[in-house]
């Protein structure tokens, strides 16, 4: 049966949207800003589907809401040179439309009886920017991406999302506001037997954090709320919203060296009795350096503490463990830049009572000309796992993808994704592939 779904949050909404209402007035195009990449390393522009709904954190580690305030915002999408964009004023308003067709051959990342098909997808978005100055805009995005499946008509959707993010300062501190909403369908929770509509999921999140350097010290300091729910009895288990609080505190450690203290608490309260709450305590240093002219990199570790309440909470013990994350950014040459990840944490699982996740990532970017950028990329995970499900699991992920620009307004993408998961638990392996083409155009 499907469930109404609820949403909280979106405290910044009306803030945001009176700072892009306004007298259009003459001004200097916007500066160009980096565009924010996705958890894959991927810029949102080369994906098919929106950004992945954001969840709670850690933000001060992982998360682009951390520097928020020192620069870059989650959803600012700044004009790129010579892309086309109706200037209202000091509002740059791009309106694109993306459309592609994927072949997917295992839609419910079954091992004995997978599910293929071929998808259709048309998403029109929207982007609106006002800028002032480095330290007072506010960005707008907004879409629904409709998809058709050919063989599992029951499984076309239509999701939406819009999010947006407001900078300003206030004398010598700076303020930061973000929000966020995605509903998303998932085919791999889908019962494909029952001839049902995809399970639906809807997040929504909303971060507030100010800034202020004190010295040669720089301090952020916010709160962040994350609501998720399911359209789905079943999952209803899995309905909760999360509240944090995250500290980070940076100062330089020579002329190339910043080094970073962090801490986060999370309390996380499912609606469900099924289901335990948790709170949670991380806590974090580390450094970036700049290695050499073409080389830098972050490391960072410490200790997570987590514990479970509530009725449901049965015998599930506490969690404690270290945790450590790493990066490498090398540009070989001017064209070509690779990346390198590297972490380890323990991780959430409704089934386990301890849940290691070790990962590593590569990715390489290389331009094959100064408009065709290509890219391929692996990621391996590890999982270990105790209590009721007591899994090993690896999970391996491989792409590449390249782009082409067809004329000024139209750009073609072709991408490919291999993913495997090899587990102790046979009914929890399987292999998928995906072959995406899309072609983007702005008006």
């Amino acid at each position: 049966m499907a469930r109404r779904p609820r949403r909280r949050g979106g405290a910044g909404w009306l803030i945001l949207v009176g700072a892009m209402v306004g007298k259009a007035s003459a001004g200097e195009p916007a500066p160009a800003v980096p565009v924010p990449v996705s958890p894959a390393g991927l810029t949102y522009e080369q994906e098919s589907e929106p950004p992945p709904p954001a969840v709670v954190g850690p933000y001060t580690f992982n998360d682009p809401r951390a520097s928020a305030v020192l620069g870059g915002l989650p959803f600012t999408r700044m004009p790129t040179p010579g892309e086309p964009t109706v200037r209202l004023g000091l509002t740059d308003v791009i309106v694109q439309a993306v459309g592609a067709l994927e072949y997917v051959d295992n839609l419910n990342l079954s091992q004995s009886d997978p599910m293929a098909d071929v998808i259709g997808s048309v998403t029109p978005r929207l982007y609106a920017n006002r800028y002032l100055d480095e330290m007072h805009r506010a960005s707008l995005q907004t879409g629904t991406r409709f998809s058709k499946y050919f063989d599992n008509g029951n499984l076309d959707t239509a999701d939406p999302y819009f999010g947006g993010d407001l900078l300003f300062g206030l004398r010598n501190l700076s303020l930061a506001l973000s929000d966020y909403f995605v509903r998303s369908s998932d085919p791999a929770l889908t019962d494909f037997a029952a001839d049902q509509p995809q399970v639906v999921r809807y997040n929504n999140s909303f971060t507030a954090s100010a800034a202020r350097q004190f010295g040669k010290f720089t301090g952020v300091a916010g709160y962040s709320r994350t609501d998720q729910n399911y359209d789905s009895e079943e999952y209803a288990r899995l309905d909760s919203a999360s509240n944090g609080a995250f500290a980070r505190v940076g100062w330089p450690w020579t002329a190339s060296r910043q080094a970073f203290l962090a801490y986060e608490r999370v309390q996380r309260d499912y609606d469900s009795e099924i289901q335990p709450d948790y709170s949670s305590d991380d806590i974090r240093l580390g450094v970036q350096d700049q290695l050499t002219e073409h080389l830098s990199g972050q490391l960072n570790g410490g200790y997570l503490m987590r514990d479970y309440e509530g009725a449901a909470q049965g015998d599930k013990e506490a969690l404690d463990d270290f945790v450590l994350g790493a990066s490498l950014r090398h540009e070989i040459r001017e064209s070509t830049v690779q990346t390198l990840r590297a972490s380890k944490a323990p991780s959430d699982n409704p089934n386990a009572n301890f849940f290691q996740r070790v990962t590593l990532g590569w990715q390489l970017t290389h331009l094959l000309r100064t408009d065709l950028p290509a890219y391929v990329g692996v990621n391996w995970t590890a999982l270990d796992g105790s209590g009721q499900e007591d899994e090993q699991a690896d999970i391996w992920a491989y792409i590449a993808g390249l782009s082409y620009p067809i004329a000024r307004s139209t750009s073609l993408r072709l991408s490919y994704r291999y993913a495997m998961r090899e587990s102790n638990i046979e009914t929890h392996d399987y292999e998928q592939n995906r072959v995406t083409l899309a072609i983007g155009y702005t008006f």
